[in-house]
Order: structure tokens, then sequence, then C-alpha cells
């Protein structure tokens, strides 16, 4: 982000807040930290993703095995699932770029 860019930012906020007042000004800067946040985490998973790709393209060219990759499926690990049809194995992987993440604060059930 160019300083300009930041400069920018400041800006809005400074007028949001004059205009709508403090608490819609936190919203706002809060609303764009967790998008920022989306767009990085989006960005690892997609590389994460490319890494396993390239990775099995061997045994899929030279082997004619069958391999799926599917992201966001419903299950409890869903960022990306890959399921080598061929080998009959399949693997699912839950991807975060921090090491500060959670869902909630409250214990699983199981």
């Amino acid at each position: 982000m160019t300083n300009a860019l930041k400069n920018d930012q400041g800006e809005m906020l400074q007028r949001i807040q004059e205009l709508f007042g403090k608490k819609d000004e936190k919203y706002v800067r809060n609303k764009h930290t967790g998008g920022r946040n989306n767009e990085k985490g989006a960005a690892y998973e997609n590389f994460f993703a490319t890494y396993q790709l390239a990775k099995l393209a061997k045994e899929v060219i030279e082997q004619g095995k069958e391999i799926i990759f599917s992201s966001q499926v419903e299950t409890f690990v869903d960022d990306l699932m890959i399921d080598n049809c061929s080998d009959q194995f399949m693997s699912n992987y839950q991807l975060k770029n921090s090491k500060q993440m959670s869902w909630s604060k409250k214990p699983s059930p199981h």
C-alpha cells in the first residue's frame, strides 16, 4: 500500500467520523481490516492449492491418475480437499495464515 493511499484512507476515515461519528468510523475501519484479512487468507489458500497441484501433476500426466481438487467443501476440514480417486485416498486441509485463529471461544462439542 502506498503512502498516498494510506493518507487517502486516513482522510476518508476522518471524514466518516466527522459525518457519522466515532462508532461508524470504527465499524468501517474494522470492516476494512476483515476484508484485507479475507483477501490474504484467500491468496494463501490459492497458493497452497497451486503448490499441491504442481506436486501431483506428474502422477496425473505420467501415470494417468485421477485426482480431484475441491475447495470450501461441506465437511469439518473444508478449505481444500484433494481426492486421489485412483489410489482411493483423500486429504483435507484447513488452511490459515495466522497463528491466532479461532471460530469461537466455545470448546468443540467433539
